[in-house]
């Protein structure tokens, strides 16, 4: 444990919406309960796993039977924008993302559930989200890290892990609706950056198991990635002239400026030879007229 673990903060004022402590310099911070806001997240390095614990300890003599094998998804969230979490009076925990972990609620919870409420005259919850902050500790070798458990239901748990298995989903945008939790701005719009913040221990106001805030998630949203779907080839129709009918083939071409064919047998005439032969057409229907003009004269005389 740490000197900054062992310290506590002085409180110089509580109430049921408010906390104010001093800062050092005859200074004070106030923050602010449970505001009228929602704490935004994007989940991103999403994985699946599959796995069982023993309901046991290392003193048990019989380990018995292993629980079921149950299904959890993992993620990192990041709160959005330029806001970030920490612990009131421990600005070291200052931190932009959260380690995320969504399960199902088992049989055994939602007995547990069910018990709790009926001593309570509620009904029974059987999801939520639980958002902390653990101490790191080099004897078991973990790192200081906030986390965030958030409980699903079943069919939202089974449908989540699915996606993410198959690759298709882009993002997840979460919005959790928490108590006990602090902010450092009452009347600031959501839309202004405003940070969040966990009490410490209310016991003794200490630092090093400071209090978790509690709630349930209000916004869930996958988003997937857009489906590329190339153009479908355009089939002919048989019954349809294609665009370029009117257009003159080259063999057309050539055959219009090229020489003349010879009637039905496919031979080629010259095309000097084709021009003589019409011109000689021409004079012998000239001359076939001026005679045919000398020999009515004849008769008339």
């Amino acid at each position: 444990m740490s000197e900054q673990d062992k310290m506590a903060v002085k409180v110089t004022l509580e109430t049921a919406e408010r906390l104010v402590v001093e800062a050092g310099g005859g200074k004070e911070l106030c923050y602010y309960r449970n505001p009228i806001r929602t704490m935004e997240l994007t989940v991103d390095a999403l994985a699946v796993t599959r796995s069982y614990r023993l309901p046991s300890t290392f003193l048990d003599q019989e380990l018995g039977e292993p629980s079921p094998m149950a299904t959890a998804v993992t993620g990192v969230a990041a709160l959005e924008g330029s806001r970030s979490i920490a612990v009131i009076g421990d600005p070291d925990t200052r931190a932009s993302h959260l380690r995320i972990r969504f399960t199902a609620p088992s049989d055994a919870d939602r007995a547990m559930a069910e018990q709790a409420a009926q001593r309570e005259g509620k009904a029974p919850r059987y999801t939520g989200v639980v958002l902390g902050y653990l101490r790191g500790s080099w004897e078991v070798g973990e790192r200081a890290h906030w986390y965030i458990e958030a409980r699903l239901p079943r069919e939202a748990l089974r449908e989540l892990a699915v996606e993410v298995r198959a690759g298709h989903l882009q993002s997840l945008q979460l919005g959790l609706q928490l108590r006990d939790i602090y902010t450092d701005d009452e009347w600031a719009p959501p839309a202004v950056s405003t940070n969040w913040y966990l009490r410490p221990n209310r016991a003794d106001n200490t630092l090093q198991f400071p209090e978790s805030a509690h709630g349930d998630i209000s916004q869930f949203i996958m988003q997937f990635v857009p489906t590329r779907t190339e153009p479908a080839a355009a089939i002919a129709d048989p019954l349809v002239a294609p665009d370029n009918a009117h257009e003159e083939s080259p063999d057309d071409a050539r055959t219009a400026s090229g020489p003349a064919r010879a009637g039905g047998r496919g031979e080629t005439v010259p095309a000097g030879l084709a021009e003589a032969v019409l011109r000689l057409t021409s004079a012998v229907r000239w001359v076939g007229g001026a005679i045919a003009l000398l020999l009515l004269l004849g008769l008339l005389t």
